[in-house]
């Protein structure tokens, strides 16, 4: 087994960086072996995943590792770079880890409905520990998706017009059924 994995499965690493194409990263093995050894991880707390890491997987695989990445009860601080992510995604995490202090988003082209990015700054706005958002060099897919609002979102405060509760599961369900 791959020595990175042993150290995530085994609780060695709190500092997780990721920049290398998987097949380099993993040393050969499979992105679905990462996944399944973090999702028994407990100590990551800073998270950085970006070059060719994020953008050589699979969309569906990246969601997946997205979903995992949403679990980590110690994660604080996460950095994801130049890759394709779904807004579901990020919104599933900023929801899921009640722990996360830092979020940032480096050169990412981020898909989804405006609902769906209306629905993260909703996230953003509401989380009770994150004190940092940082925006860079990040674009939309959907001509429609205000990124100005998203890269201006107010930590701890509320946005306007988007008050109903986040349900980031059915979004993840109707990105991914689309």
């Amino acid at each position: 087994m791959c020595q990175l994995l042993q150290q995530l499965e085994s609780n060695d690493i709190t500092s997780l960086t990721l920049e290398a194409s998987p097949k380099e990263a993993l040393e050969k093995k499979k992105p679905d072996e990462l996944i399944d050894a973090l999702s028994k991880n407990t100590s990551v707390t800073t998270l950085v995943l970006q070059k060719d890491f994020l953008a050589c997987l699979r969309g569906d695989v990246r969601s997946k590792l997205m979903q995992t990445i949403a679990k980590l009860p110690s994660l604080q601080s996460v950095t994801l770079g130049n890759s394709l992510l779904l807004a579901p995604d990020l919104t599933n995490l900023v929801v899921s880890v009640k722990s996360l202090c830092t979020l940032t988003l480096d050169e990412i082209c981020l898909q989804g409905e405006p609902a769906m990015v209306q629905d993260l700054q909703v996230a953003l706005a509401s989380h009770g520990k994150l004190k940092s958002f940082t925006v860079t060099n990040c674009m939309a897919s959907n001509q429609e998706v205000d990124m100005k609002a998203l890269e201006d979102v107010k930590l701890g405060s509320s946005c306007a017009g988007r008050d109903a509760a986040i349900d980031p599961a059915a979004d993840v369900d109707t990105a991914h059924a689309a």
